[in-house]
């Protein structure tokens, strides 16, 4: 649970200012409420798509010559990069699951080293979209 709060406030920290400066650069309709900013780490089921799409109208309103005003940024084209660094995140994060929970008997170790390579992969995505 504190692990979940924690990257709630990290996520909201660092997903506000890019947000406001999108919405300075092009007053578009993003997908989710700005509440959702902390609600969409924190919150059972959302936290598996929520940040995606959060990340994705960043994406979105911060490229070269960035989006129309008015634009409905649900309809915009989303990166392929964006969808793999969340895709391994996920993964990441089920194969931890396993590993740690699940009685696999003599592949848990190899389960776990797994997750932490994702991780690792994670991490290198989430460079490359910033």
């Amino acid at each position: 649970m504190t692990t979940t709060l924690t990257s709630g406030r990290a996520g909201f920290q660092s997903y506000r200012p890019h947000r406001r400066s999108g919405i300075l650069a092009a007053p578009v309709l993003h997908t989710y409420a700005a509440v959702f900013l902390v609600a969409g780490w924190i919150l059972p089921i959302l936290n598996l798509f929520v940040p995606k799409g959060i990340i994705d109208d960043i994406w979105a309103t911060s490229q070269p010559g960035g989006q129309p005003p008015g634009r409905d940024l649900s309809r915009v084209r989303r990166s392929g990069l964006v969808l793999a660094w969340w895709l391994t995140c996920l993964a990441s994060g089920g194969a931890g699951l396993c590993g740690r929970y699940a009685d696999l008997g003599a592949w848990n170790a190899p389960v776990l080293l797994a997750a932490l390579g994702l991780w690792v992969v994670a991490g290198g995505l989430a460079i490359a979209v910033v």
